[in-house]
């Protein structure tokens, strides 16, 4: 009994016992990692030390290295031990503040971006004349309501 040969059944048995036995060519999860605080918007003054919370994890069963901290994309520093922190002195300006996970391979998943705004602080010298100013509106109309 002769049995007819199919090219492409043979071809597509093949291909399934190649992934069956090599699974290694699956894809594996991308490794998941967000700014927990500060949250998008907040508002800080210059100064400030601002902490980032960030929370990493490899779906795909590489243990985390590090979490590295960014601020406009310049590295600013990393932890490598959940829970991820870094603290941060803040500088006027609007920024945008990521993070990326590092499992040790040349890929790194970076977070969705958080914009913090920081304000610059009225100077010294300017608070301390409306200080002075409002001490002497006080003192001057309390000499008025003694009279």
């Amino acid at each position: 009994m002769n049995i007819p040969y199919n090219e492409s059944v043979t071809r597509n048995i093949l291909v399934l016992l190649f992934l069956l036995l090599f699974p290694v060519f699956k894809t594996a999860a991308n490794p998941l990692i967000e700014i927990t605080a500060p949250t998008n918007g907040t508002t800080a003054i210059e100064g400030d030390t601002i902490q980032i919370n960030a929370n990493a994890s490899n779906p795909g069963g590489t243990p985390v290295n590090a979490v590295e901290f960014y601020i406009n994309d310049v590295y600013i520093g990393k932890d490598t031990s959940a829970p991820y922190q870094f603290n941060w002195v803040s500088v006027e300006g609007t920024h945008l503040l990521t993070v990326r996970e590092d499992h040790g391979s040349c890929y790194k998943t970076s977070s969705v971006p958080v914009q913090v705004i920081v304000k610059r602080m009225l100077p010294l010298l300017f608070s301390l004349l409306l200080l002075q100013m409002a001490v002497h509106i006080l003192t001057h109309y309390q000499l008025i309501l003694k009279h």
